[in-house]
């Protein structure tokens, strides 16, 4: 799973009313899975302190994180992503092709 942080990002948990589709619950339900969790940081965004996540998905912060920069690095950070443990495998197949098509790539 692939949690995407911009820099709204915790304003936006923090809004969020709904569960159980709430990004919280997803996250903590992939994390209480097993499920490889893969925070993407969007730009300059920092990654979050365990003080301000949820106690369900303060794990998060101990995640190798990625980054994904607009303009011209972004391509590149694309197929440094694909090349993580998680979509190595993956990366020939329709899941490196969707992320392309996502992206503009």
């Amino acid at each position: 799973m692939l949690v995407l942080i911009g820099p709204q990002w915790l304003d936006l948990l923090a809004t969020e009313r709904a569960p159980p589709t709430s990004s919280v619950e997803e996250v903590a339900r992939a994390l209480d899975r097993k499920i490889p969790v893969i925070p993407v940081l969007l730009g300059d965004t920092q990654m979050p302190s365990g003080s301000d996540l949820p106690d369900r998905i303060r794990a998060l912060v101990g995640r190798q994180a990625l980054r994904l920069e607009p303009g011209e690095r972004f391509s590149a950070d694309v197929e440094r992503m694909m090349k993580a443990p998680p979509f190595a495998a993956a990366a020939k197949g329709s899941l490196s092709r969707r992320i392309r098509k996502w992206f503009g790539g």
